[in-house]
């Protein structure tokens, strides 16, 4: 597919190093690729973004509570203690599924909750 103004890369040429020619499509690519963002600046940004959106989410979380308990709502919280007792109750749950899923990402997921939890 050409776009207009587009030449076929066969009949498009341009002056290379020596004696060489090259295509006009793929030095353009070659120049347009060099001003493409790296991957590691594109995962930086994405988690930079990720922290960021959580961030807020907490924020508004806690806004909307806020606004329920105002508005008459009874909130039950769970304390330490009663938030072990749940979490033993599913273990068994947990590694049932854990068959499924894969140990390694069952794994993997109770590690990242960790860190958050902190």
């Amino acid at each position: 597919m050409l776009f207009p103004g587009q030449t076929p890369a066969h009949d498009a040429k341009c002056a290379g190093v020596g004696k060489r020619v090259m295509s006009t499509p793929i030095s353009a690519m070659m120049h347009s690729a060099a001003r493409l963002p790296t991957p590691t600046m594109v995962s930086d940004s994405a988690l930079e973004a990720a922290g960021y959106q959580r961030q807020i989410s907490r924020e508004q979380a806690a806004v909307a509570l806020g606004n329920l308990k105002k508005a008459g709502m009874q909130v039950s919280e769970i304390n330490a203690a009663e938030l072990a007792k749940f979490r033993a109750k599913i273990k068994p749950v947990i590694e049932k599924h854990s068959a499924i899923v894969g140990a390694d990402t069952v794994r993997a997921l109770q590690a990242e909750l960790a860190r958050l939890r902190k």
